[in-house]
């Protein structure tokens, strides 16, 4: 299983030779889904990561920053229908891969990254910081959307933009089925960039190529 060095290794290679045409900083946001069977939604998880990479010496496109989305019970114990919200916990990339790769849990797709801009990096920036805050509860089906305090993974992902918001809501889906839906309500939100001509976001590259990718 890679690291951080193979996504800093994809982004490299999809910015290369773009460099001078940019002049400057590029945004992205890649998306995780990940369960051991649909039909037990305490397995799945969906989160995204953030990263931006700046120009290097060589002309290339070296990744300068990265963060993630990944919004869980602090005990890491997912309980779709608890009585209650709980104290919610936003993990590491790296801890989101080995939680979901722990054996339990050993399908794990990845989708994109695709290319954002600054403002839609900044709002997961925003994003990040509202979950840490502990403004915010976890809950496993998220109260259904009902209270701005309390969300579930993907609610977590989605609710960076509340366009995207509404094109993910409802979702009754989890895991990579879940993130798919995340994807193409992403899609349609116009919150990633589309080649020009086309209607939908296109992943430059997958960072992951020892998961199944999409």
């Amino acid at each position: 299983m890679r690291t951080f060095t193979g996504l800093i290794a994809a982004l490299t290679v999809a910015t290369t030779g773009s460099a001078q045409e940019c002049g400057g900083d590029r945004y992205y946001v890649t998306l995780y889904g990940g369960h051991a069977s649909v039909f037990r939604p305490h397995t799945g998880h969906t989160w995204a990561v953030y990263s931006r990479t700046s120009p290097a010496a060589d002309g290339q496109h070296a990744v300068a920053e990265t963060f993630a989305i990944s919004w869980m019970p602090a005990t890491l114990n997912i309980r779709p229908f608890a009585p209650r919200p709980e104290t919610g916990v936003n993990l590491t990339h790296e801890q989101s891969m080995a939680f979901m790769t722990s054996g339990r849990r050993p399908w794990v797709e990845a989708f994109g990254p695709y290319e954002i801009t600054a403002d839609r990096y900044q709002q997961g920036v925003a994003q990040k910081a509202l979950l840490e805050s502990g403004a915010v509860k976890y809950h496993g089906l998220g109260f259904f959307g009902r209270r701005g305090d309390v969300m579930h993974c993907i609610d977590a992902v989605t609710r960076t933009d509340p366009l995207w918001e509404r094109k993910a809501t409802p979702s009754a889906a989890n895991g990579v089925l879940g993130t798919w839906q995340a994807v193409r309500a992403m899609d349609h939100s116009g919150f990633a960039s589309a080649p020009r001509g086309s209607r939908r976001a296109t992943p430059l590259v997958a960072p992951w190529p020892s998961i199944r990718e999409r």
